[in-house]
């Protein structure tokens, strides 16, 4: 689980003066991949911030990750124009999967400015 910041004006280094160090970034125009190097290039600065913790409790995750959450918001309001999302992998099986979400932490998430992206990958090997 991560914080995903993305803006199309400060670079990774003035997001990570803003808001502490980053688990990884990439700036704006930079290449997608440094192997195509005629290849596309990012559109938006992405930093992210990882959690620390280890967990299947997404609350567990908001917790460690909310000093970066609120500093985000906070920048937010005073004009700075980010996204801020809790990011977070899952694993589909054949059967499916399911991500309870309570609403005390939905709240919590509208109250720290912070959206909810789920990558979901296929397990299957076919």
């Amino acid at each position: 689980m991560a914080v995903r910041i993305e803006s199309a004006e400060l670079t990774g280094e003035e997001l990570s003066e803003l808001l502490g160090p980053s688990t990884w970034h990439a700036d704006r125009d930079s290449l997608v991949s440094a192997r195509r190097p005629d290849g596309p290039r990012r559109q938006m600065t992405t930093w992210i911030k990882e959690s620390s913790v280890s967990s299947d409790e997404i609350s567990v995750h908001v917790d460690s990750l909310q000093d970066v959450m609120r500093a985000a918001n906070h920048a937010r309001t005073q004009g700075v124009d980010i996204t801020i999302d809790l990011t977070f992998m899952v694993e589909a099986r054949e059967m499916g999967f399911i991500v309870a979400l309570e609403v005390g932490l939905l709240k919590r998430l509208a109250e720290l400015g912070c959206g909810l992206v789920a990558d979901v990958y296929n397990s299957s090997t076919d």
